[in-house]
C-alpha cells in the first residue's frame, strides 16, 4: 500500500486521492491484516496496546487515508485489533533519516477544531505576557512531562493529540516567556517529534541534553514532524537571547538534518540573533568573520540567493547589527543592495541608518540621512528628531536644532497628552521597562537645541530656550542621565552650553548670572560649567581695550576659582566637585589675558600641590601670558620647567614664545627657535614664519629674512609664502635700497596669482627712483596698470613717475651725440 504523504503544512493536512483507491487499501487490509500483523509484532517485540486505549479508529495503522463522512463513520467503530504505538522506536528513525525525513508519524491528520482553538489559546497567552500560563496549559491538555519535573502531576484522560501547530506554539511560548525557557523548548521538540538524536537539536542550542523520556510515555505520545514554523520559533527564541552561532547551527541542522529548507522568516530571525549580540558587544565587536555583523551581511547574502528575498524586515534587522557595531560604510551598501532588489526602505532603515552615524560620530552623514527621510515622505519620529537635534548640536546648525525643535512640538500635539498611549503597542510579548517614545520635546531636546545655538554663536536664541526650558520641562534636573549628554542631566548640560556661547562672545557678567541661577534652582554647577564660565571671562578680558576692563573678568575668574574650592572643602570627597586641568588652564588663560604672568605662574604652582600635572596646553598659557606683555625673560624659565616635567613644546608654545621675542625687539632670538622648531620635526604655520620675519625685519637683520623666504620657497617647507609674506618682505628690502630683490618678488607674486598692493608698486617705485634707474621704474609702473592702480591719483605715484621721467630725458640727452 502507498502511504499518502506528500509535503505537509503547518495543520499537518495532506492531499486527497480517490475513491477506487480507498476501496483497494480497504480490502486489502481486510484480507491481509491477520498474517501480516502478527509477523510484525513476533518479529519487532514493540508496546502494544489495544485501540480503546487510545480511542482510535482502525485506520490508524495504515496511514492517513482521506474519507467521506459516511465512511468515517464506518471506519471509526471500535474493533477487535491491536494496533501499534506510534512508531518512535530507533528502527523509524533510521529509516526517516536515510530519507532525510525526520521522525515520523503514521498519520499527520488535519487539525481538529480541538487542536486549532487550543494552539489559538496558548499563542494568545503568551503573546499578552502570560507565557508561563501558556506552557502549562499545553502541558496539562497533552500529558506531556518534562524532564526537569515541569508538568501535570496525572495525564489528563481526555486529552488532545498533538499536532506540529500545537508544537509551534508550545515552543513559541517558551521563547516569549520572561526568561527565556530554551531547554523546555528543546525537551518538548524532542518529546513530540520523538527524535531519535536529541544530542543533535541540544547540540545546534549549545545546551547540555536532559535525560531521556521514560518509554511509557514516550508511547502514549503521537510523534510529528517539525515543519518550517517549528524552526522558526526556535530561531525566535535564539534571536532574543542573540545567540548567533546556535543560530547558524539551528539553520544547518534544519536543512540538513531534517530537509526543511530556511525561508525568509528564518533568516530575519537568525539575523536579529546577530542585532542582539552587536547590542551586547557594541563598536568593539572586531571585524573577523566572527563579528555579529559580519555574518548578518553573510546570512542576508544567503537568504537572497537561497529564498525569494529578504523583505525589509530582515534588511532593517541587519542594519541594527550594523549600526551597533559602527559600521556606516556597510550600512549604506546595504541599502543600495536593497534597492537594488526593489526593496523599499521605510522609516526604521532610515533611523537605524541615522543611528549608525551617530555611533560613528559621523554627523554630516546623520543630518543628510534626516533629509532624505523627510523627502521620502516619511514622517521622523521623537527618537529620530532627538538624533538629529544631536547632530545640529555637534555641528553647530541652530538653524536647523529650531527647526528640529518646532517639529517635536507638532508631535506632542499631533499625539497628544493621553496617558494610555504613553507605552508603545507591539505585537510582541510585554516587557517590563520597554523603552517609551518621545512625544515631544523633553528636556534633552531643549539641552541640545541650547547647544546648537551656543555653538552658533547665538546667545540670545540659546538664552531664549533656556527660559523656555524652564517653563515646558521643569522635570529636566531630575537626575536621569542620558548618552547622548554624556550621562549628565538635561538642565546642568543646558546651562553649561548657555555659558559656552557667553564665552564665544565675552558675556562674562551673563556667564556669572547663569551661575548664581543654577544655585538657586538648586542645580549643582560641575567641572565643566566652572570651566566655561571661566573661559567667558578670559574672553572678556581678551576682547577688552584698556587695562582696567581686563582686570574686573580676570578678578571675577579668581574669585569663581576661590569659590569652587571652598565648596568643595564644605561637600563630602565622594560629591566635591573640584577643580581639574582644564579648570586651572582657564584660570591661567585669564590671567594671561588679563596681563598677569604672575598670576598664571603661581596657578601652575598651585596645580602641582593640588597632584595635578599641567599639560602642553597649560604651558602654552604660560607663554601666551609672557607674551601679552613682552616678557621675554620669562620664555626660558618656562621652557625650563617643561622640561623638568617632561612635557614636550609643540607649535602652540614654539609660536608664542617668538610672537614674545618679537614684541621685546629680539628678531635673532626668534630665528634661533625657529630653526630649532624644524630640527625637531615639527611644523611651523604660515603665521610662525611670518611673525619670525617681521622680528627679523624689526631688528633689520636682512641675510636672515632673505634666508627664511627662500626656505619657505623650498621644497622642504610644508607651508607657501601668502600675501602677508610677500608683503613685509617686499617692503622691508624696498626701504633697504634693494629695488631689484624686490621687484624679482613682485613678479614672482604675480606669476603665483597674487595681485600686489598698492603699497608695494610705490615702495618699489620709489626706490628706483632714489637708485637712479627711471626704465626700471617706468616697466614696474606698466605692471601696476595692468594690474589694475590707477597711479595718477596717487599722489606719491605721480611725483615718482615724474621724476622718473624728468631722469629719463637727462640720461637720454647726455647720451644723445651732440649736433
Amino acid at each position: 500500500m502507498k502511504s499518502c504523504n506528500g509535503d505537509r503544512g503547518e495543520d499537518g493536512a495532506v492531499p486527497a486521492v480517490r475513491r477506487n483507491d480507498l476501496k483497494r487499501q480497504r480490502t486489502d487490509a481486510h484480507l491481509i491484516l491477520p498474517g501480516l500483523l502478527m509477523f510484525y509484532l513476533s518479529a519487532q517485540h514493540p508496546p502494544w496496546t489495544s485501540c480503546d486505549a487510545f480511542s482510535e479508529p482502525v485506520s490508524t495503522f495504515w496511514g492517513n487515508v482521506p474519507r467521506t463522512a459516511s465512511q468515517s463513520r464506518r471506519l471509526s467503530a471500535p474493533r477487535p485489533l491491536f494496533v501499534l504505538s506510534p512508531p518512535s522506536s530507533s528502527t523509524a528513525v533510521r529509516a526517516a533519516r536515510r530519507h532525510n525525513r525526520g521522525p515520523r508519524s503514521p498519520r499527520d491528520p488535519p487539525d481538529t477544531l480541538e487542536q486549532r482553538e487550543l494552539a489559538e489559546r496558548i499563542r494568545k497567552l503568551a503573546r499578552t505576557g502570560c507565557a508561563s500560563q501558556a506552557i502549562d496549559l499545553f502541558l496539562s491538555s497533552t500529558g506531556i512531562r518534562l524532564p526537569d519535573g515541569n508538568g501535570p502531576d496525572a495525564f489528563l484522560p481526555q486529552r488532545v493529540q498533538l499536532s506540529p501547530r500545537l508544537m509551534n506554539a508550545a515552543v513559541d511560548a517558551c521563547g516569549r516567556h520572561n526568561p527565556v525557557r530554551i531547554r523546555d523548548a528543546a525537551a518538548i521538540f524532542e518529546m513530540c517529534t520523538a527524535a531519535e538524536d536529541p544530542d543533535g537539536l541540544y547540540g545546534a542550542l549549545g545546551l547540555t541534553p536532559c535525560p531521556r523520556p521514560g518509554r511509557r510515555q514516550m508511547r502514549r505520545l503521537r510523534a510529528v514532524l517539525p515543519n518550517v514554523h517549528t524552526f522558526g520559533s526556535l530561531l525566535n527564541i535564539l534571536s532574543r537571547m542573540g545567540h548567533v552561532d546556535a543560530a547558524m547551527r539551528t539553520l544547518y541542522l534544519m536543512r540538513d538534518g531534517y530537509n526543511v529548507e530556511p525561508n525568509a522568516v528564518c533568516y530575519t530571525a537568525a539575523i536579529s540573533a546577530c542585532d542582539r549580540a552587536a547590542a551586547r558587544s557594541g563598536v568593539s565587536a572586531g571585524t573577523g568573520r566572527d563579528a555579529p555583523w559580519h555574518q548578518a551581511l553573510a546570512l542576508v547574502e544567503e537568504a537572497n540567493a537561497k529564498t525569494s528575498g529578504l523583505t525589509v524586515v530582515g534588511y532593517n534587522a541587519a542594519l541594527s547589527a550594523l549600526a551597533r557595531s559602527g559600521k556606516v560604510d556597510e550600512a549604506v551598501f546595504l541599502c543600495y543592495v536593497a534597492s537594488e532588489r526593489k526593496v523599499q526602505m521605510d522609516a526604521i532603515s532610515y533611523s537605524v541608518l541615522m543611528r549608525s552615524c551617530e555611533r560613528a560620530e559621523r554627523w554630516t552623514d546623520m543630518l543628510k540621512f534626516a533629509v532624505e527621510m523627510e523627502a521620502n515622505g516619511f514622517e521622523m519620529d521623537g527618537l529620530a528628531l532627538s538624533g538629529a537635534l544631536h547632530a545640529c548640536e555637534r555641528t553647530g546648525d541652530a538653524d536647523g536644532a529650531l527647526a528640529y525643535l518646532d517639529k517635536m512640538k507638532n508631535l506632542q500635539t499631533s499625539m497628544g497628552g493621553d496617558e494610555t498611549n504613553r507605552h508603545r503597542r507591539t505585537h510582541g510579548r510585554k516587557r517590563d521597562g520597554a523603552r517609551e517614545d518621545i512625544r515631544g520635546p523633553d528636556g534633552v531636546a531643549y539641552a541640545l537645541a541650547v547647544g546648537a545655538c551656543a555653538r552658533a554663536g547665538r546667545l540670545r536664541e540659546a538664552l531664549g530656550l533656556l527660559d523656555e526650558m524652564k517653563k515646558t520641562a521643569p522635570t529636566a534636573h531630575t537626575g536621569k542621565d542620558n548618552k547622548k549628554l554624556g550621562g549628565k542631566t538635561a538642565e546642568v548640560v543646558a546651562y553649561t552650553a548657555a555659558i559656552g556661547g557667553c564665552a564665544k562672545e565675552g558675556q562674562w557678567k551673563v556667564a556669572m548670572k547663569l551661575i548664581y541661577a543654577m544655585r538657586e534652582r538648586n542645580i549643582t554647577p560641575n567641572v565643566i560649567t566652572y570651566s566655561a564660565a571661566i573661559n567667558a571671562c578670559a574672553a572678556a578680558s581678551a576682547a577688552a581695550n584698556n587695562p582696567g576692563n581686563r582686570t574686573r573678568p580676570m578678578n571675577a575668574a579668581l574669585d569663581l576659582l576661590t569659590d569652587m574650592k571652598q565648596r568643595a572643602t564644605d561637600m563630602h570627597p565622594d560629591v566635591a566637585i573640584l577643580p581639574n586641568v582644564v579648570t586651572y588652564n582657564a584660570a591661567a588663560k585669564a590671567c594671561a589675558e588679563g596681563w598677569n604672568p604672575h598670576g598664571a605662574f603661581s596657578l601652575v604652582k598651585e596645580m602641582t600641590y593640588a597632584g595635578l600635572e599641567p599639560n602642553v596646553v597649560t604651558f602654552g598659557t604660560l607663554m601666551a601670558a609672557c607674551e601679552r606683555i613682552g616678557k621675554a625673560d620669562e620664555v626660558a624659565r618656562v621652557f625650563g620647567i617643561m622640561e623638568k616635567l617632561g612635557v614636550k613644546p609643540n607649535e602652540i608654545v614654539y609660536g608664542a614664545a617668538i610672537s614674545c621675542h618679537r614684541k621685546a625687539g629680539e628678531g635673532k632670538n626668534a630665528f634661533l627657535l625657529l630653526r630649532k622648531m624644524v630640527n625637531e620635526g615639527l611644523s611651523p604655520n604660515i603665521a610662525t614664519y611670518n611673525t619670525v620675519l617681521l622680528a627679523l625685519i624689526g631688528a633689520c637683520h636682512v641675510r636672515q629674512v632673505i634666508r627664511v623666504f627662500e626656505y619657505m620657497e623650498s621644497s622642504k617647507c610644508n607651508v607657501d609664502p601668502n600675501v602677508q609674506t610677500f608683503s613685509s618682505v617686499i617692503y622691508f628690502l624696498a626701504l633697504k635700497k634693494k629695488p631689484l630683490e624686490a621687484d624679482n618678488l613682485i613678479q614672482h607674486m604675480r606669476m603665483r596669482g597674487l595681485i600686489p598692493g598698492i603699497e608695494l608698486y610705490t615702495v618699489t617705485v620709489t626706490a628706483f627712483e632714489k637708485m637712479g634707474m627711471p626704465m626700471r621704474a617706468l616697466r614696474l609702473m606698466d605692471d601696476m596698470r595692468e594690474d589694475g592702480h590707477a597711479f595718477y591719483d596717487i599722489k606719491v605715484i605721480d611725483g615718482a613717475v615724474k621724476g622718473a621721467v624728468k631722469l629719463a630725458n637727462r640720461v637720454g640727452r647726455l647720451a644723445s651725440p651732440r649736433s
